[in-house]
């Protein structure tokens, strides 16, 4: 988190040629792996994946806005940051808290609160709690007929059944009155040892202090905060980033908001494009120097049409078909082209030299004598590829 890659730099000031490229091929894991598996499924049931968007942030100022507009942006799925511990505003909250606590000490509770634990609940008392029951019966009353009134039956049957329980507390304490002092005053307590231990969390309040990345635990504050003060902010992608309009309309997006943004996603575009584009160039370049070395070699415009027939015949196929099919660039298809360049050359090379030397023979006669030659090369070659494309990676399939 402390450093940044060069690829996002050289990603900033450099604009590379966006070319088709399937970056669903890349992931070297089996599609029927346990991990292919879950990985699927995280990205699919959640909006959380492992390929993820890192935004440094100077300061926490800087983290927030930066988690405002990166949480509007369509092609992010989730914010992940650590800014509800501190709030912008939390001053206020711990002056109120430290206020709060200091009222309750200069009230006094607490020792109110001992002198009612050591007195209990006295038969004076009692009385007292009786008559509140007694009256309280008959402001239920009256709240059940405003209730009514207003229409709210839904009230006037809470109020009706908080009524029948104060009545049968009611006749409880007529029928036996010290056993429900008892029970009243071993309530009471109960009340008091949770009202003491309440009162103990907010005496607390007045030592209440704003929280600072160093009191988090190690794994939350090494995961967001570096040792230098900045802050780290992660953000989930909404769509898999091997497909390349979703990636590259992620990272349009997260660089609108902020250019020092790294992670996979950034260095695998840059990556991608980078390598189908000099690998293009490359393949571009080491065609031209065939071409002028076949013409080196034959001397003849003959000659040379025979030499690279087989590579304008063939390569017209294939890209007519890759066209045609929608298949996109992929790391296996650069890595197969320049060998299939090599062996259309190859082999056209070899059949106007043949063609040389068979001077008693018609075309068809060279094409028949040739072609075995060739189309047993041919084949072993097929056939290793083939079996190539078997496996069940994703790199190749």
């Amino acid at each position: 988190m402390c450093g940044y890659s060069l690829l996002t730099s050289y990603s900033r000031h450099h604009q590379l040629v966006s070319i088709p490229f399937d970056y669903d091929l890349l992931s070297m894991l089996p599609k029927d792996s346990q991990s292919a598996y879950y990985q699927r499924l995280m990205v699919a049931e959640s909006d959380y994946q492992a390929e993820v968007i890192i935004f440094t942030a100077k300061d926490m100022a800087d983290a927030r806005q930066i988690t405002s507009e990166a949480g509007k942006l369509q092609t992010i799925a989730q914010i992940q940051l650590l800014t509800k511990l501190f709030p912008e505003d939390a001053d206020e909250p711990i002056r109120k808290a430290i206020t709060i606590a200091n009222s309750f000490v200069w009230a006094g509770y607490d020792k109110q609160i001992g002198r009612l634990e050591q007195s209990g609940l006295s038969v004076e008392s009692f009385k007292l709690l009786r008559a509140v029951l007694e009256n309280g019966t008959a402001i239920i009353d009256d709240a059940q007929e405003q209730a009514f009134s207003a229409g709210h039956s839904n009230v006037v049957l809470s109020l009706e059944k908080m009524r029948r329980q104060l009545a049968f507390i009611s006749v409880i304490f007529s029928s036996d009155g010290e056993k429900g002092r008892l029970r009243s005053e071993s309530f009471l307590r109960t009340l008091l040892a949770s009202s003491d231990a309440g009162l103990k969390i907010i005496d607390c309040w007045r030592q209440a202090q704003l929280l600072t990345p160093d009191q988090l635990p190690p794994t939350l504050r090494d995961r967001f905060f570096a040792t230098d003060g900045r802050i780290a902010v992660y953000a989930f992608p909404a769509k898999s980033v091997y497909n390349p309009d979703n990636l590259d309309a992620l990272i349009k997006d997260v660089y609108s908001v902020s250019l020092e943004a790294t992670g996979f996603p950034t260095t695998h575009q840059v990556f991608s494009k980078s390598v189908v584009e000099s690998s293009i160039q490359g393949t571009g370049l080491a065609l031209a120097l065939c071409l002028l070395w076949i013409m080196a070699m034959t001397r003849s415009v003959r000659g040379f049409a025979l030499a690279v027939l087989p590579l304008l015949t063939g390569g017209g196929w294939m890209l007519g078909i890759m066209t045609l099919s929608g298949i996109r660039y992929n790391f296996a298809i650069i890595i197969a082209l320049p060998i299939v360049i090599a062996l259309a050359v190859d082999y056209g090379v070899w059949f106007n030299y043949r063609w040389s030397e068979l001077k008693g023979h018609n075309p068809m006669q060279v094409s028949i004598i040739v072609g075995k030659v060739i189309g047993l090369a041919a084949g072993t070659e097929l056939a290793g590829l083939e079996g190539i494309t078997l496996a069940s990676y994703r790199t190749i399939t």
